[in-house]
């Protein structure tokens, strides 16, 4: 991971504000029917001003372990219960006049168990693009976004789905976005401590890159385990020093959808999941850096 961040410190740096994050989360979903989802997450993020443009870099990787229960009619359930989803990304904005900007986003996605070698059914190709127009009125800042973005939040398949999003900062404490597929309330208690109330689509699409047999079905290659739900959350942010911040999630899905479909979008098992809660907890580190690149 030490090659990995480096050069990209290396690349933030050449810019003339540059900053990012680095984030550890756990995870654990108890009751999706009779069936676990534990899962461990690290991102890292950042961005620097190139001067003409803002640039975003990042990567994140997630590990997903599945823990099912009285689970019959497939063969080699073993198969589908860790996943790796490993999603390098970069995106750029440029601020336009009269407060209107343009963002492009790529984040080619690798989701897979990784049991054979890999093939363009492994990777998805996803990408986001956004226009927005900013308003300033005293304290209070409004922006209103719309765009287009390919990728597996709204259905938990690869898809293409509109972007809408209107954000409001009223001072320095209250900020919340309405809109699809996010929205989020956001209340800055103190300086250390923060409450965000946030509901939002989430899904993913994980490849399993061996030959399943499902309900008696014939041998099939690339079968996909698919999971979208609606992610209810509320959390409890605390700085633990200027750095580090940690924080505390409780959650809820609802509406969830999980099965095992093939490549062309047909259903061989469908889990049956409940809503459920879950618990989540994190901790950030926050990386401010100079023209040099030196951490302040």
């Amino acid at each position: 991971m030490l090659i990995l961040i480096t050069p990209f410190l290396k690349t933030l740096a050449q810019g003339s504000e540059s900053g990012g994050n680095i984030t550890f989360q756990y995870a654990t979903v108890p009751s999706l029917g009779k069936h676990q989802l534990d899962s461990f997450l690290f991102s890292l993020d950042g961005n620097t001003s190139l001067g003409f443009a803002d640039l975003s870099l990042g990567v994140s990787y997630q590990n997903s372990e599945f823990f099912y229960f009285d689970v019959s009619g497939i063969s080699q359930l073993e198969h589908f219960e860790r996943f790796h989803l490993l999603a390098p990304h970069v995106g750029i904005s440029r601020i336009l006049a009269n407060d209107w900007s343009l963002k492009a986003y790529a984040k080619p996605v690798l989701s897979s168990n990784l049991l054979s070698s890999l093939s363009q059914e492994d990777i998805i190709l996803g990408y986001k693009f956004e226009i927005q127009k900013r308003w300033q009125q005293n304290d209070t800042f409004t922006t209103l976004a719309l765009g287009i973005e390919y990728g597996t939040t709204a259905s938990g398949t690869p898809s293409l789905f509109p972007v809408v999003r209107y954000h409001k900062t009223i001072g320095e404490r209250f900020a919340f976005a309405l809109g699809y597929p996010f929205n989020h309330f956001n209340y800055l208690v103190s300086d250390r401590h923060t409450v965000n109330l946030s509901m939002s689509w989430q899904g993913f699409y994980y490849n399993n890159s061996e030959l399943a047999i499902v309900n008696n079905s014939t041998s099939t290659a690339n079968t996909k385990l698919i999971f979208n739900g609606l992610d209810l959350q509320a959390a409890y942010l605390y700085k633990i020093q200027p750095r580090i911040t940690t924080a505390i999630k409780l959650g809820y899905l609802a509406s969830n959808n999980m099965e095992i479909a093939t490549s062309e979008g047909t259903s061989l098992y469908d889990f049956s999941p409940n809503d459920s809660i879950y618990f989540s907890i994190g901790l950030t580190y926050n990386l401010k850096m100079d023209l040099d690149g030196q951490k302040k």
